[in-house]
């Protein structure tokens, strides 16, 4: 049975005649153009048995909720900055970003499915307005599950919630910023607080085994970098709660002033057994290998054809064979990238060239298929 994930542009294009990126400057005033429309990007989602979630309701906020400003000696000692639950978003001074004013005026909590009877937030930007400090600390903060987590009937475990954040990274993408996902089996032992990459966020449960138990929400983020409002983010959590008749699960923060982090609508689920994806990367002139900016209009004589380019990943747990993506342009299949086969939690890069030598609109539009 062929799986599909079916995708359109997402880029507001402009009537006006430009050169962008590497091509050659053409004249605007006499020059014909060639435009590429853009659609929303859709997703068929897959089914899911979801075994345990949580809306993360204000009135029943049973999260424990923790840091490390009592650890003497630590560069976190007396950094004293808790999640919440509540219904606002952050209210420090640079919450623009959120929608806010500046003015210590809660913006709006961010647009996830249960935004309205609470989500967690931790506001880093509040905190560091209101202590005064120099930014020179770090701070190291959690919120955890109180009660375990039931993943017993799970051989393959995965965990999605609905989130939002802008990334500070002390102003100069220094990768000192981190939004964590950590697990734990008994609820004790966890990935030490200290260690930040997620291969150092292994547990040793007295069996000389090290299991991965660490995931980073954000990777490849940098100073100005933000999700969308809200982002639905899922990971496969099968290394640590796989079969576990018990897990607690981590949100984990760790920054100086930055921004803020919200969190909502948490589930946890049996991994699909076939789900592919398109990933962060989309681009109808595959960028990041050509350098062709994604202009919306190019001028008659720029170019004849384009590449387009998908990253797409294997978020179940077969491998994924004949994975192909399918271009449609103006309504016509334009051709197909070569069949490949992607492996479990793998990813790669799909493309597709495609003729746009004639002057008019072209509405692009991609599938990818696989065939288990």
């Amino acid at each position: 049975m062929k799986h599909f994930y079916t995708a359109a542009f997402a880029v507001l294009l402009s009537t006006a005649v430009t050169a962008q990126g590497l091509l050659p400057y053409a004249n605007s005033k006499t020059a014909q153009s060639r435009r590429v429309k853009a659609e929303n990007t859709t997703t068929v989602q897959v089914e899911r048995d979801v075994i345990w979630s949580h809306d993360c309701n204000v009135d029943s906020c049973d999260w424990t909720f923790g840091n490390g400003s009592d650890i003497t000696g630590s560069p976190w000692e007396g950094i004293d900055l808790n999640f919440e639950c509540t219904t606002d978003g952050p209210a420090g001074p640079y919450n623009q970003w959120a929608g806010g004013t500046g003015d210590f005026t809660a913006a709006s909590a961010m647009n996830s499915t249960t935004s309205d009877n609470g989500l967690l937030l931790i506001d880093s930007d509040l905190f560091g307005a209101d202590a005064n400090y120099s930014a020179a600390w770090i701070e190291n903060s959690w919120v955890q599950t109180t009660d375990p987590i039931d993943c017993s009937s799970l051989d393959f475990v995965s965990i999605s919630f609905e989130t939002r954040y802008r990334c500070w990274d002390n102003g100069s993408s220094d990768d000192s910023e981190k939004c964590l996902i950590e697990i734990s089996r008994d609820g004790v032992n966890w990935p030490d607080i200290s260690t930040f990459a997620e291969i150092d966020g292994t547990v040793d449960y007295g069996d000389g085994e090290l299991i991965a138990s660490r995931w980073e929400v954000f990777p490849g983020y940098e100073t100005g970098s933000e999700s969308d409002n809200p982002s639905l983010v899922e990971f496969d959590i099968t290394s640590a709660a796989g079969g576990q008749d018990q897990i607690w699960v981590r949100f984990r923060w760790s920054g100086t002033w930055g921004y803020s982090w919200e969190i909502d609508d948490i589930e946890i689920y049996q991994t699909p057994a076939n789900d592919i994806r398109i990933d962060n990367y989309l681009s109808y002139t595959d960028f990041l290998t050509t350098g062709i900016w994604e202009a919306g209009v190019f001028a008659e004589g720029q170019l004849s054809s384009l590449e387009a380019a998908a990253k797409v990943y294997n978020v179940g747990y077969l491998d994924q064979e004949e994975t192909t993506m399918t271009l449609t342009v103006n309504g016509t299949e334009a051709g197909a990238s070569t069949p490949m086969t992607l492996a479990y939690q793998a990813n790669d890069t799909l493309r597709v060239p495609f003729d746009m030598a004639a002057p008019g609109t072209y509405e692009v539009s991609y599938a990818v298929s696989a065939m288990n």
